[in-house]
C-alpha cells in the first residue's frame, strides 16, 4: 500500500515537472516570437520595405492560436494587441509586395482582433491600421471606404490625445469628398478644421489644407473668402518663403493667385502668375488662365492660340491620368502571385465567354430594334400612303356629289344650298387630309434619304475631316463636288435655289448641305477654317436671310427642309 502511494507520488511529480518544462519552453518560445514581433514593428517604423510575408505569416499563425498568460500555462485565449500588431504587419508586407486586396484583408482582420472594450487596447497600432486602409482606398478611388477608414483613424487619435494628428486626419477627409464631388462637405470640413486648429493654438497649421477650399471658393466666385485664405497661406513660411515663392510641389498656388488678380481686374498681374504656373509644368491650369485673361481683353488671335493650347494640355493631362491610373492599378493588384494565376485565368476565360454572349445578345437586340424601327417606319409610310389614296378617293367622290347637287334643280333652293355647303366643307376637309398625308410622306422620304446619305463614302470623308486635329486637312474641291453629287437626287431644290441667287457662292452651297446633313458649328469651323462659332452662325444667318428673308440661325435647317418638301413629289 505504501509502495503504491509512492508510485503515485512519483508519477504526479513527473507530470508536474513535464508541465513546468513545457510551460518554461513555451514561455521561452513566446518571448522569442514576441521579440520577433517587436523587431518587425521597429523595422516597419523605420520604413523598411518588406519583400516577403513568410515571417509575418508565422507570427499571425502563432498569436492566433497561442497566447501567454502570467501563470505560464498554455491557454486558448488570444492576446488582442499582439494579434492586432501581427495582422497589421502582415498587411504592410502585402502592401509592399503590391497585393492590395490581401493587404486590405489583413487590415480588416487586424481591426477584428482589436478589443476596444479594454482600456489596454493598442490604439496607436489601430490608428496605423486605419491610416493604411485609407491610403489604399484613396489609391483605389473608393471615397466612401476611405472616409470610413479616416473617421476611425481620427477617433483613435482623439483617444490617444494626439490632437494635432486628429485634426490633420479630419482635414484629409476633404480629399475623399473631392473624389465624391461633394464640395459643400469640403467647405464645412475646412471651416471646422480651422476652428479646431485655432482652438488648440495652431491656427497656422490649417493653411496646409487650404488648397481645395481656395479652388472651390474661386469656382463659386467667392473671391473675398479665397483672398482671405490665400493671405493666410502666404503667411505660412513652410509654404511661402520670404520672397513670396511657394515651396516645391505647391506652385499651383500661382494659379489661384492669378485667378484672384483677374477677379480684381488686375489682368497684368493675373497674366504674370499664370505664366509662372506654366514655368512649373502646370500647363492645363496655366493655359486656362491665360485664355481667360485674353478673353477679358478680347484679343482674338491670343484667344484662339491659348484655346488650342489649353485643349491640347487638357487632352494630355487626361491621357496621363488614365496612364497613371492603369499603372497604379497594376501596382496595387499584383496578379503574378503564383497561387492565384490559375484562378485568375479561369475567371478571365469565364468573363470572356460571358462577354461574347453579352456582346452577341447586344448585337442581336440592336439588330432587332433597328429592324423593327425600319418596319415601323415602313408601316407608317404605307399607312400614310393609304390615307392619301383614301383622301383622294373620298375627295373625288365628294366633288362628284357636289357637281350633281349643283346641277340638280328639283330640290328647293334652301335645301340645295345647305347640301352644297356641306359637300364643299367635306371636300375641303378631305383636301386638307390629302395635303397633310402628302407632306408627311415627303418628310419621311427626305429624312430617310438624309439618313442614307450619312453612310455615303463622300459624306463620311467630309465628317472625318471635320474632326479637330493638330494637323488639320481640309476637303479638296473634288471631295466637295462628290458630296454635292451625292446630295443632288433628293436635295436638288436647295442646290437649284442657291444656284439662282448670284449673291451666294460655292461655299454657301456647301454650308447649306452640311446644315441639312446635321453638321454642327464646330464642324463648320474646322471645314471652313473659321476662328469662332460666331463666324459659323454668321454664315447661317446670311443664308437664311438671302434664301428665306429670315434673320435667325436656328430656323435655317427647317426652312431648307420645307423648301425641299414643297418642290418634291411623293415617291410611289
Amino acid at each position: 500500500m505504501q509502495q503504491r502511494g509512492t508510485i503515485k507520488a512519483i508519477i504526479a511529480a513527473a507530470i508536474v515537472a513535464v508541465a513546468a518544462a513545457v510551460a518554461i519552453g513555451y514561455q521561452h518560445h513566446y518571448q522569442s516570437m514576441r521579440f520577433t514581433l517587436m523587431d518587425l514593428q521597429a523595422q516597419n517604423q523605420a520604413d523598411t520595405v518588406f519583400r516577403s510575408d513568410s515571417l509575418q505569416l508565422r507570427l499571425v499563425h502563432f498569436f492566433d492560436r497561442h497566447a501567454y498568460t502570467p501563470s505560464g500555462l498554455l491557454h486558448p485565449a488570444r492576446t488582442a494587441n499582439e494579434r492586432l500588431l501581427a495582422h497589421y504587419l502582415l498587411g504592410r508586407a502585402y502592401a509592399d509586395m503590391g497585393d492590395a486586396p490581401m493587404a486590405i484583408h489583413a487590415y480588416r482582420e487586424a481591426v477584428d482582433c482589436a478589443d476596444t472594450t479594454r482600456a489596454s487596447c493598442d490604439y496607436a497600432v489601430l490608428r496605423s491600421v486605419y491610416g493604411q486602409m485609407a491610403f489604399i482606398f484613396n489609391l483605389q478611388n473608393l471615397p466612401d471606404a476611405q472616409l470610413y477608414a479616416l473617421k476611425n483613424c481620427e477617433r483613435c487619435e482623439w483617444i490617444l490625445g494626439d490632437t494635432i494628428s486628429a485634426i490633420a486626419t479630419f482635414a484629409r477627409q476633404m480629399n475623399a469628398y473631392y473624389n465624391k464631388s461633394d464640395t459643400d462637405s469640403i467647405l464645412i470640413i475646412a471651416k471646422e478644421m480651422s476652428r479646431k486648429y485655432e482652438l488648440y493654438g495652431h491656427a497656422i497649421e490649417a493653411t496646409h489644407f487650404y488648397g481645395l477650399p481656395i479652388a472651390i471658393h474661386i469656382d463659386r466666385k467667392m473671391f473675398a473668402e479665397a483672398n482671405r485664405m490665400l493671405n493666410l497661406v502666404q503667411c505660412n513660411h513652410d509654404i511661402f518663403d520670404s520672397l513670396n515663392t511657394p515651396s516645391r510641389g505647391r506652385e499651383l498656388y500661382y494659379y489661384h493667385i492669378g485667378q484672384c488678380c483677374q477677379a480684381r481686374n488686375q489682368l497684368d498681374s493675373a497674366e504674370f502668375y499664370f505664366r509662372k504656373t506654366l514655368e512649373y509644368g502646370y500647363y492645363e491650369a496655366g493655359y486656362r488662365g491665360l485664355l481667360s485673361v485674353f478673353q477679358s481683353r478680347n484679343i482674338g488671335d491670343s484667344i484662339y492660340k491659348y484655346a488650342r493650347l489649353y485643349a491640347d494640355a487638357n487632352d494630355y493631362d487626361h491621357d496621363q491620368m488614365r496612364t497613371e491610373a492603369v499603372e497604379r492599378t497594376a501596382k496595387l493588384y499584383d496578379y503574378n502571385v503564383q497561387q492565384r494565376i490559375a484562378n485568375e485565368n479561369e475567371r478571365e476565360a469565364i468573363k470572356l465567354r460571358y462577354g461574347i454572349i453579352v456582346l452577341f445578345i447586344a448585337c442581336t437586340l440592336i439588330y432587332v430594334w433597328n429592324k423593327r424601327k425600319q418596319e415601323r417606319r415602313l408601316e407608317e409610310i404605307r399607312k400614310l400612303k393609304f390615307e392619301l389614296e383614301l383622301a383622294k378617293f373620298r375627295r373625288g367622290k365628294a366633288e362628284t356629289e357636289l357637281e350633281r347637287l349643283m346641277a340638280d334643280t328639283h330640290n328647293e333652293a334652301e335645301e340645295r344650298k345647305r347640301l352644297v355647303e356641306e359637300k364643299r366643307h367635306e371636300v375641303a376637309m378631305y383636301r386638307k387630309s390629302e395635303e397633310y398625308a402628302t407632306e408627311q410622306i415627303k418628310k419621311a422620304d427626305v429624312s430617310d434619304y438624309i439618313e442614307m446619305l450619312l453612310n455615303d463614302n463622300s459624306i463620311l470623308r467630309i465628317k472625318e475631316l471635320s474632326q479637330p486635329k493638330k494637323n488639320i486637312v481640309r476637303p479638296s474641291d473634288a471631295e466637295w463636288e462628290s458630296m454635292v453629287v451625292a446630295c443632288r437626287p433628293k436635295l436638288y431644290p436647295v442646290i437649284d435655289l442657291i444656284a439662282q441667287d448670284r449673291r451666294l457662292s460655292q461655299r454657301d452651297l456647301r454650308a447649306c448641305l452640311l446644315v441639312l446633313l446635321g453638321f454642327s458649328n464646330s464642324d463648320l469651323m474646322v471645314l471652313f477654317n473659321l476662328d469662332t462659332r460666331q463666324a459659323a452662325n454668321e454664315i447661317k444667318k446670311k443664308l437664311n436671310r438671302h434664301l428665306f428673308n429670315d434673320t435667325s440661325t436656328r430656323t435655317l435647317r427647317g426652312n431648307l427642309f420645307r423648301s425641299i418638301i414643297q418642290k418634291t413629289s411623293v415617291s410611289p
